[in-house]
C-alpha cells in the first residue's frame, strides 16, 4: 500500500520521498583525475544478509547473496540468482545457504566465492587487481574485521577500503557530509539495524541491533505454526510481511491467502491471516528498533539535535519499506523521517557518489586516519608513487619479449633470461632502500596490541562456554563445539535458533545445547554448516528435572512463552519459590546437573496429590549470542 496524497497533508513529519542529486557529467580529464587521487577506489561493495550490490562509478548489480552447496561433499552447486531460484525447492542432498549473516561472514569460503562472481561480473581486474570500498556494519569486533578483509582479499581484491554503513546511506540519499552538521541515520536491512549519527564524515554516535526484516519474518513464519498449525516456507512469510505488516494499528482488516502444510496431518491446506495478527508479531521487534533510536537521540549533543530536527532522520534498509514505519518512528522520536527513493539500494548509491567524488573520499577517510585494510587489516605501509616506473618495467619487458620470440619456440635461453637474473638479486636490497615496503612500526604496534586484546577477550568468552557442568560427562569438555547464534527471535515463545555449525562439525541430531552454565535445548535437524536447535522452553518440549539441594524430581514441559512449568512435585518435598531446577539425567537425553531456571511460583493441581512450579528459564535467548553443542 502506497501513501495518498491526504497522508501526507495530514502528518507533517513525513516525507516519502527525496529528490536525488543529479549525477554530474564529467569530461575524461576530470575523470582521471578522480580515479588518480587518494584514496583510489575502483569498486562498492555493499554485502548484505539478502544480496549483494557491487557497483562502480557509472552502474551497479544487484545479486542475491545464496549460495547451493552438496551437504555430503561441500561443492557448490550454484550461485546467485540460480541459487535463489531453487532456494525452497532443493533437491535431496542439496541445501541453500547465505554466507553472510547480519553483516558478518559466516562461511568465508562460500562468501569469497560470491564476492568473486560479483567482482568479475564488473569486468574489473583485467589487467590488475580493483581495489574495494566495502560496506559494513558499525560494532564489527577485530575477528569479524578480518573476516571480511581476508574473504575480499581471497576474492580478488588489491586493496579494502571499510566504510561505515550509516555513512554510506547519508551520502546516497543526498547529504553532503562534508559540511560540519549532524546527520541521523536509521538503516534496517535483513540481518542487522544500524541507529548513527555522524557529523563531518564521521560517526558520533553509533548503535547496532541484530533484530531486523530476516527476524520479523523467522517471527511470522513460527507464528503460523503455532497459532495455525501451518508449515510455510520463509518466503511465504516474507510476502506475508510485506502484504500485511504495517508498523501501526491497521485501519481496516485485511486477509492473505496462504498455501502451506498442515501440521500432524501432512496435507496442503488454504488459509487466511489478517493484518492484526501480523501487526502483534511485528511490533516487539519495531519497538526494539525504536528504543534503539530514542536511546540515540538522547545521547545526542544539542547542536547536532538542532541539525537533526532540521534536515531529518533518513530512514533506509530494506525494511524502510514498511507500511507507515517512518510515521511509527516520528511518533517515537518526534523527529521529521524521510525515506529516500529506492531505500533498499541506498548505500549502494552512496558508495557509487563516493566513487566519484575526490573530496568525499578524502573527507571519509582521512577524518578517520583510516588506509585501505592491507594484510591483517592495519592501516596500509606507506608507498611512492612508482606507477611511471612499473609502466617502464612493463613496456622492457613486452620489447623483451619480442624480441626473444625465436628462442622461446625452441626452448633455449632467452636474453630476457639473463636480464632478469641480473635484476631480480638487487632488486630486494633496492626496494628495501628505497622504501616501498617499510611500515609505520608505531602504527602497526598499536594495531597489533589492540587486536591482541581483542582476541584475548573473545578467548576468554570461549574458556568460559567450554567449562562443562560438574555433573556431566567426564569428557564434557573434550567434545564440546562452541557456536554462533546466527538466527534469533528476541519473543519469548520463539522454539528454535539457528547456529553456524552443522554435520562438517560433527553435530547431530539430539545432542544438548547450553550457554556453558544453562540449559538452551536439543539439537533437532542438522545440515551441511548449520543446524537448528528447538529451545527447552517450547511447548513440545519435555525435560527430566530436579530440584538443587532437595529430593524432589519431576518433569519440566515447556509453556512457549519463555516459561516452563514442572510438574508431579511432591508437596512435602520442601519445595519453596526460588529454588534452582536441574536437569536430572533420568530421560537420557540431557546430561545431569545443568541449570533450567529457578522456582518463581508454585500451586497445588486441583484432584491431584502434586504440586506444579512455574519456573522462570535462566538462559537470556534475546541475548544469546554463543552456545556450546555437547557432543558427548
Amino acid at each position: 500500500m502506497l501513501y495518498t496524497e491526504s497522508m501526507e497533508m495530514a502528518s507533517p513529519l513525513l516525507v516519502r520521498e527525496m529528490a536525488q542529486p543529479q549525477v554530474e557529467k564529467k569530461s575524461f580529464t576530470d575523470t582521471m583525475k578522480n580515479r588518480m587521487a587518494k584514496p583510489r577506489m575502483d569498486l562498492g561493495l555493499c554485502m548484505g544478509s539478502d544480496s549483494f550490490v557491487v557497483c562502480t562509478g557509472s552502474d551497479s548489480v544487484c545479486h542475491p547473496a545464496r549460495v547451493a552447496v552438496r551437504e555430503h561433499n561441500g561443492k557448490i552447486v550454484s550461485l546467485g540468482v540460480k541459487a535463489a531460484e531453487i532456494e525452497g525447492r532443493e533437491p535431496e542432498g542439496v541445501h541453500v545457504m547465505r554466507p553472510i549473516q547480519a553483516g558478518i561472514v559466516a562461511d568465508p569460503r562460500l562468501a569469497a566465492k560470491l564476492m568473486a562472481r560479483a567482482i568479475a561480473s564488473t569486468k574489473h581486474g583485467l589487467i590488475s587487481q580493483p581495489r574495494v570500498a566495502l560496506a559494513v556494519p558499525a560494532g564489527l569486533t577485530a575477528v569479524e574485521s578480518q573476516t571480511l578483509l581476508a574473504t575480499a582479499k581471497s576474492a580478488g581484491a588489491r586493496a579494502v577500503y571499510l566504510v561505515d554503513q550509516a555513512l554510506a546511506a547519508a551520502i546516497g540519499a543526498g547529504r553532503d557530509l562534508t559540511k560540519a552538521e549532524g546527520h541521523l541515520v536509521i538503516h534496517v536491512g535483513a540481518g542487522v539495524t544500524q541507529v548513527t549519527v555522524s557529523s563531518l564524515a564521521s560517526p558520533v554516535i553509533s548503535r547496532g541491533l541484530r533484530v531486523a526484516g530476516d527476524s520479523m519474518s523467522l517471527a511470522l513464519q513460527e507464528h503460523i505454526r503455532r497459532e495455525h498449525n501451518l508449515l510455510i516456507d520463509f518466503k511465504v512469510a516474507e510476502s506475508v510481511k510485506k502484504e500485511l505488516g504495517s508498523a501501526l494499528p491497521p485501519v481496516a482488516n485485511r486477509e492473505m491467502k496462504i498455501v502451506g502444510r498442515e501440521l500432524g496431518v501432512g496435507k496442503p491446506v488454504e488459509k487466511s491471516v489478517n493484518s492484526a495478527e501480523v501487526y502483534d508479531v511485528l511490533q516487539p521487534f519495531l519497538q526494539q528498533i525504536a528504543q534503539e533510536a530514542r536511546w540515540v537521540v538522547g545521547e545526542m549533543p544539542s547542536e547536532l539535535l538542532s541539525d537533526v530536527h532540521r534536515n531529518g532522520v533518513i530512514l533506509s534498509g530494506g525494511m524502510a519499506r514498511l507500511y507507515r514505519f517512518e510515521e511509527f518512528l516520528s511518533q517515537e522520536i518526534r523527529l521529521r523521517v524521510i525515506v529516500p527513493q529506492e531505500p533498499g539500494t541506498v548505500v549502494a548509491r552512496g558508495l557509487q557518489t563516493l566513487l566519484n567524488t575526490t573530496g568525499l573520499r578524502k573527507a571519509v577517510f582521512e577524518s578517520r586516519k583510516k588506509g585501505p585494510q592491507k594484510n591483517g587489516g592495519g592501516p596500509g605501509p606507506e608507498r611512492r608513487n612508482t606507477g611511471l616506473l612499473g609502466a617502464l618495467l612493463l613496456t622492457s619487458a613486452l620489447a623483451f619479449a619480442a624480441n626473444s620470440a625465436p628462442q622461446l619456440q625452441h626452448g633455449a635461453s632467452t636474453t630476457l633470461d639473463h636480464y632478469l637474473s641480473g635484476m631480480v638479486t638487487p632488486a630486494a636490497p633496492l626496494a628495501e632502500g628505497w622504501g616501498w615496503h617499510k611500515p609505520d612500526a608505531a602504527a602497526t604496534e598499536d594495531i597489533e596490541q589492540r587486536r591482541r586484546d581483542q582476541l584475548e577477550k573473545e578467548n576468554q568468552r570461549l574458556r568460559e562456554l567450554l567449562k562443562a557442568p560438574k555433573k556431566a560427562t567426564k569428557t564434557a569438555a573434550k567434545s564440546s563445539l562452541v557456536a554462533d547464534v546466527v538466527s534469533r527471535d528476541p519473543r519469548g515463545w520463539m522454539s528454535t535458533l539457528t547456529l553456524n555449525v552443522g554435520s562438517k562439525q560433527g553435530v547431530k541430531k539430539g545432542m544438548t545445547v547450553s550457554d556453558g552454565t544453562n540449559l538452551v535445548g536439543q539439537v533437532t535437524k542438522v545440515q551441511g554448516e548449520r543446524c537448528q536447535v528447538r529451545l527447552f522452553t517450547d511447548s513440545k518440549a519435555v525435560v527430566a528435572g530436579k530440584m538443587k539441594d532437595r529430593k524432589a524430581a519431576g518433569v519440566v514441559v515447556g509453556k512457549g512463552e519463555h516459561t516452563v512449568e514442572m510438574r508431579y512435585l511432591d508437596p512435602d518435598a520442601g519445595v519453596k519459590t526460588g529454588d534452582w531446577v536441574l536437569t536430572s539425567g533420568h530421560d537420557g537425553v540431557f546430561p545431569a546437573g545443568i541449570r533450567l531456571g529457578k522456582v518463581t511460583q508454585l500451586k497445588q493441581i486441583a484432584e491431584k496429590n502434586y504440586l506444579a512450579a512455574t519456573i522462570k528459564p535462566s538462559v537470556d535467548v534475546s541475548n544469546l549470542e554463543n552456545v556450546v553443542v555437547l557432543k558427548g
